[in-house]
């Protein structure tokens, strides 16, 4: 891998035009005499080693996301026990659910359950996630809340994402170039530049384009109900030739531009440098930028069967007139200094500035309304076409701060220090729900609504330590403590709301006079378009600020055997801010709310094993937990109040609903059965129960007695469902095998498996026929074949992932106005080919 580099033009040019594999260390991959290799972490904020670590860690290694075609954290749910990962349309985050427990809430007021880091580094934005996983030397994947030592407290568990740092040692590049279905092209490349032994520089860049997956049309649907009447002029309603569908940013795109594409690029710059044999430092420049056109929430075909809102298409199709319209980058510098001051103690000062921009242009219909006999003039909840669009735009900009100080002897060892972030969030986002124009309920009037935000403030203090003390030459203990302050701030946020009103129209146009308005007559100087104080009406202006305080802790042992493997237990605690909406009017009455929401915590209780077996040809790991989940933070539409005319106001709200107990067991197996061959993976149970939740029962009413099914029951308890996106059983296992052919060449064939039972989209658990939330079980399955020269500088690999072509839902979105299913889903069957060089 580490070949010189014979002309350093030509190895800078390549990392521009190539996008990277990372080179591992010798120490995380090499295999000697048929043993497994020993694997470093740094889950203790200090290099110590996979299996001599306690606590439920999974680390990943570049070849191994190279190889399973893993670009970005979403791609990671099959490989990590307990763990799911789920895409948010709207905004393109990513939602990480470890063992139960997750976030719901992307928007700019809500945190992280599962805190990403990189190279030890807060990242509070989801959004970041996306662009992470090129020239790494590894991720780990720590499960169960993390409150003593990580950035930020978090109730779920933490990611680390450690890219390859510069290399003084030697010079070298490589480039991977990739071609597959729905013309799929990747490019990561890396240039390292040994200038001497005291300074280098590292160039790594990636490129990912394809396809959309779904079949896109061009919505211009012209509705003709010759039945119904116009309400202004009493002319029927029947097909005219012009649309009826919002036309203002529809436009004819190509498959490269369909939602559900990529479209991504990033660029990685780092130095080191080592004046003197104690003092390092590490400084990254990362760019990146998505322009893909986003996910889509699709009609669940399988579960609309035999209904009236049967699909006529295949399962990935969409009729858009809002072409998905994305340009989000993230600009981040990183700074790591390392001192080691003497023997016995260290520092690192690590620093972070990241700033996000992004417009967002999203279909949230998708082109998909209710079926004609369900229509009703009177009835908003089953429009005659249902058309409505949200886009965003939003700049986060942080700043990350963390002192810390590590001292080791052969009997204590600790790390202590200081954090602190600052981010301050701008972001304007707008709905239009149009509702067919001419076809909507209640006077056939448009709505509107507009959430400016200019300036929300998230700010988080906090100061840490945790100690391991040797109390004999087998058994340690160990302590940890953080004390945390949270602050969120919102200095003069708004909301806009413009609900069936001719005001909508802004004097452009008078359905009275002229009819009810059509799609193509629609014009930017309507709706969100103008400057809201033309069109739409303001709420009241907030201005707030709200603290949290709070001291979390890890108490455990751990005990090593006679043959050195690995007994531990412990308890820790883990802490997620609340937080506040934009003063809302909560009843249409001038009765306002900021609808406040409090903190959420998590007391986990652990023990594990870890062991070296059959000569060190196996390892394995166990962890056994049972957490208690308690003010659980929920983001759903919930009732906030009721109108003077005895309705209710619903809201898309944020709160604490009650408690919910998590248990399980996580096994992983790592596995050299015979010579060349390498077997990997884990099996999971998961038992995450809701416990004592007075819940809002008032999912699809109305179609739920259209199918004879159970009523709605208003407040209902719903102790002992399951949590969203906790599969009681899932397992991963990956074989792999090395075949020795003629003239140094080898062949490594590679299958990975991976099965989870039923799991829910939502707390309802709902399962009734046409109407249920969850995701039934199913098997992902993923093979490749990669050839090998005897010189081992290049290779050549053909894959293909989720073979069997399983449809799997990502998340479930619940509409009221539809009355049938909607999701996003993970891709069908991909493959391709990838070359990698090394020179």
């Amino acid at each position: 891998m580490n070949g010189k580099m014979t002309y350093l033009g030509c190895c800078v040019a390549a990392a521009l035009f190539s996008s990277t594999v990372a080179a591992q260390s010798n120490e995380n991959v090499k295999v000697e005499d048929g043993k497994i290799e020993r694997i470093s972490v740094t889950a203790s904020k200090r290099k110590t080693y996979l299996m001599e670590t306690p606590g439920a860690i999974t680390a990943i290694s570049q070849d191994q996301l190279t190889r399973g075609g893993i670009k970005e954290l979403r791609e990671l749910t099959t490989s990590i026990p307990n763990t799911q990962f789920v895409v948010s349309g709207t905004d393109s985050g990513i939602q990480a659910s470890i063992r139960g427990v997750r976030s719901g809430n992307n928007t700019e007021i809500g945190d992280p359950a599962v805190g990403v880091h990189i190279d030890g580094i807060y990242s509070p934005r989801p959004q970041g996630a996306l662009a992470l996983l090129y020239d790494v030397s590894q991720v780990e994947v720590l499960r169960g809340p993390q409150g003593t030592l990580f950035g930020r407290n978090s109730t779920g568990g933490s990611i680390n994402v450690i890219p390859n740092k510069a290399d003084t040692a030697d010079s070298y590049s490589s480039v991977v170039l990739g071609y597959g279905n729905y013309a799929h092209k990747q490019l990561r490349g890396l240039t390292n530049i040994a200038v001497n032994d005291r300074f280098a520089l590292r160039f790594a860049l990636m490129a990912d384009r394809r396809d959309g997956y779904i079949q896109q049309d061009y919505d211009v649907r012209d509705i003709n109900r010759p039945d119904i009447k116009d309400p202004f002029t009493g002319k029927p309603m029947v097909a005219d030739g012009r649309p009826d569908t919002d036309q203002r940013e529809n436009r004819r795109v190509g498959k490269e531009d369909y939602y559900s594409n990529a479209d991504k690029q990033a660029v990685r710059a780092l130095a080191r440098w080592v004046p003197t044999d104690k003092l390092t430092w590490d400084l990254t420049l990362e760019h990146f930028a998505d322009k893909s056109a986003g996910e889509l929430f699709l009609k669940d075909c399988k579960q609309a069967k035999g209904t009236v809102d049967q699909c006529t298409q295949q399962q990935f199709y969409a009729n858009i007139n809002v072409p998905g319209d994305m340009d989000m980058t993230i600009d981040t510098t990183r700074s790591h200094l390392n001192w080691l001051i003497n023997d016995l103690w260290s520092a690192d000062y690590r620093f972070s500035v990241a700033d996000q921009e992004r417009y967002q242009l999203f279909d949230e219909d998708a082109g998909f309304a209710a079926a004609p006999s369900r229509a009703k003039l009177d009835s908003f909840s089953h429009p005659l076409l249902f058309d409505r669009y949200a886009r965003t735009d939003a700049q986060f900009k942080s700043t990350i701060h963390e002192l810390q100080f590590t001292y080791s002897s052969n009997d204590l060892k600790f790390v202590t220090g200081v954090f602190s972030m600052r981010e301050k969030n701008k972001i304007k986002f707008d709905v239009e729900l149009v509702h067919g124009l001419r076809h909507s309920a209640l006077g056939y009037h448009p709505a509107a609504f507009s959430y400016p935000q200019d300036d929300r403030r998230a700010n988080a203090d906090a100061v840490f330590g945790q100690f391991d003390y040797q109390l004999t030459d087998k058994q340690q203990v160990t302590f940890g403590y953080r004390q945390t302050r949270d602050e969120k701030i919102d200095n003069g946020g708004v909301g806009y709301e413009l609900v069936f009103s001719d005001k909508y129209y802004n004097g452009k146009y008078d359905p009275k006079k002229n009819g009810s308005i059509q799609g193509d007559s629609l014009t930017k100087e309507m709706g969100t378009y103008p400057p809201l104080g033309q069109v739409l009406t303001a709420g009241r202006r907030t201005y707030a600020s709200e603290d949290w305080k709070k001291g979390t802790w890890k108490l455990g042992t751990d005990y090593r055997l006679d043959n050195n493997d690995l007994l531990y237990a412990f308890a820790a605690t883990g802490f997620k801010a609340g937080g506040f909406f934009e003063d809302f009017d909560i009843c249409d009455c001038g009765q306002y709310s900021n609808l406040p929401y409090g903190p959420e915590e998590v007391l986990n209780y652990e023990a594990g094993y870890k062991g070296s077996l059959l000569d060190g040809k196996m390892n394995l790991s166990a962890a056994l937990f049972y957490s208690d989940y308690t003010d659980m933070q929920v983001t759903n539409n919930q009732k906030v109040g009721t109108r003077p005319d005895g309705s209710e106001k619903t809201h898309n709200v944020t709160t604490n609903i009650g408690e919910a107990s998590l248990k399980g067991l996580e096994l992983e197996l790592d596995y050299i059965p015979w010579v060349g061959g390498r077997l990997t993976g884990y099996v999971a149970w998961l038992n995450a129960r809701v416990e004592d939740i007075p819940f809002e029962d008032a999912y699809y009413c109305s179609e739920r007695l259209e199918y004879g099914q159970k009523p709605c029951a208003g407040k209902v308890d719903i102790s002992g469902n399951s949590l969203p996106y906790s599969p009681d059983w899932s397992t991963s296992l990956t074989l792999k095998h090395t075949l020795e052919l003629t003239q140094g060449y080898a062949l490594e064939p590679q299958v990975t498996a991976h099965w989870q039972s039923k799991m829910y989209t939502s707390l309802n658990n709902y399962d009734g026929a046409h109407l249920s939330d969850a995701q039934d079980a199913y098997w992902k399955v993923d093979a490749s074949v990669r050839l090998l020269p005897a010189q081992g500088n290049w290779w050549l690999e053909a894959y293909g992932s989720n073979l069997t072509d399983e449809v799997v839902r990502n998340a479930n979105y619940f509409q009221f106005r539809d009355g049938f299913i909607r999701s996003t889903y993970n891709p069908p069957r991909m493959y391709g080919v990838r070359f990698g060089y090394d020179f």
